[in-house]
């Protein structure tokens, strides 16, 4: 389940806001390592959603470009948290052996997803694109 309470209402906030992903964890045989980037991975998912709601907000309606990749965005967002809760599931129960590798469901999804956040970046705030690509 997605944190409550998480007011991300600027770019340069969310920019702050972003955990960096160690990747090389989803390979770990260590449990808790996989689960502790599956979780940081779930608050910066958090954090984008509560940026994308309050950008629309404040966004004007001139932009269908900048409305198309907010919405592709949020899909993604929301279709990798749902990857996210099944992978944390099956590692509860400790049956992750019957899965794929957290890394083959998580990585591609995600760049995805980074890739659509650069293009909001791109369309409203270039100047902060270096400071995304850093924090993703």
């Amino acid at each position: 389940m997605l944190e409550k309470n998480v007011d991300v209402g600027s770019f340069e906030e969310l920019v702050h806001r972003l955990e960096h992903i160690e990747f090389e964890q989803f390979d770990s045989d260590i449990r808790a390592n996989v689960l502790a980037e599956l979780s940081r991975l779930k608050r910066n998912l958090v954090a984008i959603l509560s940026f994308l709601a309050k950008c629309q907000a404040q966004q004007q309606a001139d932009s269908p470009q900048f409305s198309e990749a907010m919405s592709t965005v949020r899909q993604q967002c929301i279709d990798l948290n749902m990857a996210i809760s099944r992978l944390q599931i099956l590692y509860f129960f400790h049956i992750q052996n019957l899965a794929a590798a957290p890394s083959e469901v998580i990585r591609g999804p995600y760049q995805h997803l980074a890739d659509g956040l650069r293009l909001v970046y791109q369309l409203s705030a270039p100047q902060l694109s270096l400071q995304l690509n850093g924090a993703l």
